[in-house]
């Protein structure tokens, strides 16, 4: 064997040693072990542009995209077992809350009791109507909504979190 292929050998398998102890893409874990949101890699478009707010299991990001102008909330709602089985993969229920409510303020007990899903809860805007506007040259600027919600925020969950994403 060459002193070349000993060194690749040991590269490969440092490499081998450090993917097994990274999470596997689309998992995430409680920042500081469980007190602190999962950290959720940018993606898609979404920029995240403040530090998540409230604990492991029902927290908020605020994201801007060039697709709808300013920045906007999405509210995650975990399963409270969601980091006992990292192996586990859930359903996703995207909350359409309706104008002009903010995605933080949505507090109905429903949303927050249930084991067996992932609840996200994405802004709308005031006037979004979930759809892409024909006219974009408003004074707010772009408002593709549609975009936002299916080319955006579905793949970046889908990226961040276990869901079922079929």
């Amino acid at each position: 064997m060459t002193r070349t292929s000993s060194r690749w050998r040991v590269v490969l398998a440092l490499m081998v040693a450090v993917v097994g102890f990274a999470a596997p893409a689309g998992v995430a874990q409680a920042a500081d072990g469980g007190t602190a949101p999962p950290p959720l890699q940018d993606g898609f478009g979404l920029t995240q542009v403040d530090t998540a707010q409230g604990g492991p299991t029902n927290f908020s990001i605020t994201v801007t995209t060039p697709e709808v102008t300013g920045k906007h909330h999405i509210k995650i709602i975990l399963p409270s077992g969601y980091y006992d089985d990292p192996a586990r993969r859930y359903p996703v229920l995207y909350f359409l809350h309706g104008s002009p409510d903010d995605p933080v303020q949505q507090n109905y007990p429903a949303l927050t009791t249930s084991n067996q899903m992932i609840t996200v809860i994405p802004d709308g805007g005031p006037r979004g109507w979930y759809a892409n506007w024909l006219n974009q040259h408003t004074a707010i600027g772009a408002q593709n909504w549609e975009n936002f919600h299916l080319k955006q925020v579905i793949p970046f969950i889908d990226a961040n979190l276990r869901t079922v994403a079929s």
